[in-house]
């Protein structure tokens, strides 16, 4: 799986690299160089993943994912790179405004007691934690950024061999706020094909499994060189991005309850049900009468103070479906098995000689080779015909 790509820096780049501010001219960075470590800016890194029904008759599901990064206002560009479709028409939405003026989700969101205050020009709200002076491990200030188009720009990568769509997002006005406090914005993006995001699969190591339910099959991975494409690489380098580390990074993969999470490769830290009169309003789509639960994976530093630089998480997903074909091939199986013991049972005596007789050897040949066409047909059939979106 191609990996996604979170990269940061400053908008006055004469400022960090040190440039004699006669001109201000940044110098340009050697394109066939990697950006010095010691420059990598550092972000925490908060990703939900929502698996909804499109709609409340329908069987299909899809995919968004919710973008949330707290950094130093001096960090006042993003470039992310998705190596998926977006939707044209409704490619991404702010959360910020959701969050900041329903004080339960906000608290809900960051599971602490906190409360948001407008400042002058209403896109800032400073976050305040009202445990903190009780908690000294408790959560800092922080100033929580409000996004609009101004803000965000969205490219479709030009290179043909990867493909995947650019997220550049500028944050403004911040002359006049804390330089000693972080910024936080948050935003989803919608997926076009729920094919890009998940692998899916029939189950075919149990009969009766196979028939009712279906696997996704989940590999996230987020600024791991090795499957982070070269032309990516290369464009960040050129445009002046650095590639982030991450102090913590937080991962939701939010589902129905009869979802089974299993095979993660990073043990979960907790699950939990959403509570829908808090989450309502901020879900992107909702069934009636619907349970939710969130899986959650937490990572963080190291304590021998190595950094935290690429996240790698796999993990499997098994859902109830019913397979109709599969329990039509089940059935037609059955039907056959009982005509063949109803034609041996009248045709043949129980003597002694039985198994003498020639067509005790055929009709299980034939029943034998019957059963295995029927089942690979049926392989077949569902993967050019019934491919679930």
């Amino acid at each position: 799986m191609k990996s996604i790509g979170i990269a940061l820096k400053q908008a006055n780049q004469y400022l960090k690299s040190g440039v004699s501010s006669e001109n201000n001219v940044p110098a340009r960075k050697d394109p066939g160089t990697m950006p010095c470590v010691t420059d990598s800016p550092e972000i925490e890194l908060h990703l939900n993943i929502w698996k909804m029904k499109k709609s409340t008759i329908s069987f299909k599901t899809r995919f968004f994912i919710d973008f949330g990064i707290k950094t130093k206002i001096k960090n006042d560009r993003i470039a992310i790179f998705v190596p998926y479709e977006l939707e044209k028409d409704n490619a991404w939405e702010d959360l910020g405004n959701k969050i900041c003026t329903d004080n339960n989700l906000l608290c809900a969101i960051f599971n602490e007691e906190l409360s948001a205050t407008a400042q002058k020009n209403k896109c800032y709200f400073l976050i305040r934690n009202s445990s903190k002076e009780e908690d000294s491990y408790g959560m800092d200030d922080f100033y929580f950024y409000l996004l609009g188009d101004t803000n965000v720009s969205i490219e479709e990568s030009k290179d043909r061999n990867c493909t995947g769509c650019w997220i550049y997002i500028n944050i403004e006005d911040h002359e006049s706020l804390d330089p000693d406090k972080m910024y936080y914005v948050r935003f989803r993006i919608f997926l076009k094909k729920s094919e890009q995001f998940a692998i899916r699969r029939s189950l075919s190591n149990d009969l009766v499994q196979a028939a009712f339910s279906k696997l996704d099959l989940h590999d996230l991975r987020v600024n791991e060189n090795r499957n982070l494409d070269k032309k990516v690489r290369e464009k960040m380098i050129v445009d002046d991005y650095s590639l982030s580390y991450f102090s913590k990074i937080h991962i939701f993969y939010i589902a129905n309850y009869k979802v089974s999470v299993e095979n993660a490769s990073i043990a979960k830290d907790d699950c939990r049900i959403i509570e829908s009169n808090i989450w309502k309003n901020y879900e992107p789509s909702r069934t009636e009468n619907a349970v939710y639960v969130a899986h959650h994976w937490k990572l963080k530093e190291m304590e021998n103070n190595k950094r935290l630089e690429k996240l790698e998480l796999f993990f499997t997903a098994k859902y109830p479906r019913i397979q109709f074909f599969t329990l039509i091939a089940y059935l037609f199986v059955i039907i056959l098995l009982g005509a063949v013991g109803s034609w041996l049972s009248s045709d043949l005596k129980f003597d002694n000689k039985l198994f003498s007789n020639y067509k005790i050897y055929v009709a299980g040949l034939m029943l034998l080779y019957i059963i295995t066409w029927t089942l690979r047909q049926l392989r077949v059939f569902t993967k050019f015909f019934f491919k679930e979106s």
